[in-house]
């Protein structure tokens, strides 16, 4: 049994020239590939493994990280055309605050605008002090070995998720978007997430909603009560959010993404 992670599907980068996302075509042949060889573990299958604590001797799930909007508008269509099924880890801090979550700030800043600039105007706003030289040395080389980033997205990607400080991040994060964008970003969160409404979608066509967290924060970088309440505060947005049906399941945030 192997999981296969997703986040961005769309048939375009939506007039972002820089942006990483998988293309929807290239999902469906990926689909296509799974269906001709491994196959995939059934929703029932699924949940008998984690009753018993016996996992799948073969074939894949399918999920989907951060609650884009992606999944509802993209995803799930194709999901249920194929009968398939999938789960979809959901962060919730956005719906409160009515601000997109930093680590998707810096996904729009560099498909906007490029690993360059970006990095630019950080040397700008980020002095020393705002980040702590263990993090700098813990993660400089264990992050993004699997990615293919230019220099300057890789230094953005590392200095904004790992090494700043999440008590200065939410500032410089600002910082950066009253710059790169007229409206801040009123326009953008609009069209980022799924809704509450599809969330509930999500769930009738039979996907599981898990929790991804309030803020998607790298867990190594928090204290045990801060850790504790990014996982029961989105829990209890989603349960809200579903009225409780069906299943909610967790995973925290992989490394930054």
């Amino acid at each position: 049994m192997k999981a296969v992670m997703y986040h961005y599907v769309r048939p375009d980068s939506g007039g972002m020239p820089y942006f990483r996302y998988l293309g929807l075509d290239d999902f469906r042949r990926q689909l296509d590939h799974f269906a001709a060889t491994t196959g995939f573990v059934s929703k029932a299958d699924f949940l008998r493994s984690l009753a018993t604590k016996i996992p799948q001797s073969n074939g894949v799930i399918l999920t989907f990280d951060d609650g884009l909007a992606d999944h509802a508008e993209h995803v799930l269509p194709e999901l249920s055309e194929r009968g398939l099924w999938g789960l979809f880890y959901v962060s919730t801090g956005h719906y409160a605050t009515g601000r997109m979550l930093d680590v998707h700030r810096i996904h729009v800043l560099l498909g906007h605008h490029g690993g360059a600039k970006i990095l630019a105007a950080l040397k700008e706003l980020v002095t020393r002090d705002m980040m702590k030289a263990e993090d700098v040395g813990k993660f400089q080389e264990l992050t993004y070995r699997l990615q293919t980033n230019d220099e300057a997205t890789l230094a953005v990607k590392r200095v904004l998720n790992y090494f700043i400080s999440y008590a200065w991040r939410p500032i410089v994060m600002d910082q950066l978007m009253v710059r790169f964008f007229d409206d801040g970003e009123r326009e953008l969160i609009g069209r980022h997430y799924v809704t509450p409404d599809q969330i509930r979608d999500l769930q009738r066509a039979g996907m599981v909603v898990g929790s991804h967290s309030v803020t998607h924060p790298v867990f190594s970088k928090l204290e045990e009560p801060a850790e504790r309440e990014e996982i029961v505060n989105s829990f209890d947005f989603l349960e809200e959010a579903t009225g409780g049906a069906g299943s909610i399941l967790s995973t925290t945030p992989p490394s930054g993404s």
